[in-house]
This record gives structure tokens, C-alpha cells and sequence, in this order.
């Protein structure tokens, strides 16, 4: 149940989170949500970002390890992505824990 107690963690919180406290330029150890899905929500497009690939401003690849999947990396080309507030991230650590 931990990754159903992570996932309802962010939503609950993402939801009272007004969008201007969301980063533009993530960093390794953030909570990331990818943001170039068109309106839909790709499980494995959010999760701990683990690191970057290519020389900032250009992104050649992010790797995230998704929430759903502990362990795991998903590489992703051609996608942005936006860091959620550090206090959602922690609960969402926590919650993890639980």
C-alpha cells in the first residue's frame, strides 16, 4: 500500500498547491512531475528525478525513478519537467515510510 499512500499524499497536496510554487528547473533529489503529456498524466512522468543528461539549457535526457516504480529508472527525451515544492516532496517521502 506504500505506493497508494504516495500517490494519494501528491495529489492531496498538488491540489491545494498554487502552481507559481512549482520549479521550472528541476535538480537530482527533486520530486518531478513531466509536463508534456498534453493534458494527460503518465504514472512513470512522476517521481525522484536521478539525474540529467546534456549541458543545461539543453536537456538531452531526464532520468526519473517513477513513484510507482521503486528501483526503476524511466529515461525521458524531449520532455519538460517541474519540481514540486520541497514540503509536498518530504510528505510525500513520508509517506512512503508509513
Amino acid at each position: 500500500m506504500t505506493i497508494e499512500r504516495q500517490w494519494a499524499t501528491l495529489v492531496r497536496a498538488l491540489l491545494t498547491c498554487p502552481a507559481s510554487e512549482l520549479r521550472g528547473e528541476p535538480k537530482p533529489g527533486d520530486l518531478v512531475i513531466e509536463t508534456t503529456s498534453c493534458g494527460s498524466v503518465d504514472p512513470d512522468g512522476i517521481g525522484w528525478l536521478l539525474r540529467i543528461e546534456g549541458n543545461p539549457p539543453i536537456v538531452d535526457r531526464w532520468v526519473i525513478e517513477p513513484i510507482n516504480r521503486p528501483g526503476e529508472e524511466q529515461g525521458w527525451q524531449n520532455a519538460d519537467f517541474l519540481a514540486v515544492p520541497q514540503r509536498i516532496a518530504d510528505r510525500v517521502r513520508r509517506a512512503a515510510d508509513e
